[in-house]
């Protein structure tokens, strides 16, 4: 009897997408001498970052950053986040490899096409509801607390899963979907943090079971990798779907509108199955979805309080907003490069910079 804990997930419907092939060599994963990141997080990111993940994620993102950032150039970006949307996705990221398999069609497409959220950059002129100037030295001691609380807790399993291909997968879902901007930090938080307990505790459960030889452990561990990496994109919408409702639950994604995108993405799973899957997820991860303050909170601050104390200047907060942002996009997606480059400014062409 197999000792395997409950994966909670169905059997995956027929024609749910091309799986993802495994050339990767499972050996060293059973060595004593390779950390746990090294045998369940590398190798499964080595394999995910040779595949395209059905999606031309980089022509897309950089294709949507550079329209944003002539949008913000000529201060039109209302009307270019304004155009008209299909199926949900905005007109101009129409790059999906759309899958052959016949699936039916869904009741009410038409409100799927609707922008959920209309206005997605905050007022920083508005005073109506603004912190008070005594508590904002409170509020940024409270940030600066919970980052040296972040910076103080990161581990082995930081950012495991957190590589340019899923960030770039990710991101392009959000833009897609016009969501929030701090909805896709909380989501690929949410990611990291659901891939790395569950392909760790698979793993843990299969090297336990003395019974099996080394190469039972791999002809198992094979077939459960074969799995986990095929319903990589189903989790991924899975955390977007999580991390919307902890933005705004009255208008996070709904089951519909998760299951077109999966289908616009080749994927053709049931309602049952994306429901099982956000339960599979929430229970990963102890049904605590509370993440920290997203860099968006801390960018939103910044602006609002060096506005507030030179609002007698002239300042295009709206273009110091949008330019934030698309910095932020560029260092999640160049992580390594960027963290690279400041260890070589802060310490000079010596340093040695280790990546996570």
């Amino acid at each position: 009897m197999s000792h395997l804990p409950p994966n909670g997930d169905q059997p995956e419907p027929e024609n749910c997408g091309a799986s993802l092939p495994v050339d990767v060599d499972w050996k060293k994963p059973y060595s004593p001498k390779v950390p746990l990141k090294s045998q369940i997080g590398l190798k499964l990111i080595e394999a995910l970052s040779g595949r395209m993940l059905r999606i031309r994620a980089t022509e897309v993102l950089n294709k949507a950053l550079n329209k944003l950032a002539i949008a913000v150039h000529r201060r039109e970006l209302i009307q270019a986040n304004s155009k008209t949307m299909q199926n949900g996705f905005s007109d101009d990221l129409n790059e999906l490899e759309i899958s052959s398999v016949n699936v039916e069609p869904l009741n009410n497409r038409e409100k799927l096409g609707r922008p959920v959220y209309k206005n997605l950059c905050p007022d920083f002129k508005e005073r109506t509801a603004c912190l008070h100037r005594d508590l904002i030295s409170d509020w940024i001691s409270l940030l600066l607390a919970e980052n040296r609380e972040r910076v103080e807790n990161v581990d082995d399993t930081f950012k495991c899963f957190v590589n340019p291909k899923s960030v770039e997968y990710l991101f392009t879902v959000c833009l897609r979907l016009q969501l929030p901007p701090d909805v896709k930090y909380i989501a690929l938080e949410i990611y990291n943090k659901f891939m790395t307990l569950h392909t760790t505790s698979l793993y843990e459960a299969i090297n336990s079971q003395k019974s099996l030889s080394v190469m039972q452990k791999e002809e198992k561990w094979e077939q459960i990798f074969t799995t986990v990496s095929r319903q990589v994109a189903l989790r991924i919408l899975s955390s977007v779907q999580i991390a919307s409702k902890l933005h705004s639950y009255s208008m996070g994604l709904t089951i519909d509108r998760v299951r077109y995108c999966l289908q616009l993405l080749g994927y053709a799973y049931t309602e049952q199955s994306i429901r099982k899957s956000e339960v599979r997820v929430l229970m990963a991860i102890g049904w605590c979805a509370n993440v920290m303050q997203t860099p968006v909170t801390y960018i939103e601050t910044f602006l609002h309080t060096i506005y507030r104390l030179n609002c007698h200047l002239e300042m295009n907060t709206r273009a110091l907003w949008d330019y934030s942002l698309l910095i932020m996009d560029c260092i999640f997606l160049h992580s390594e490069k960027f963290y690279q480059r400041v260890a070589i400014v802060a310490h000079g062409n010596n340093a040695q910079y280790v990546p996570m």
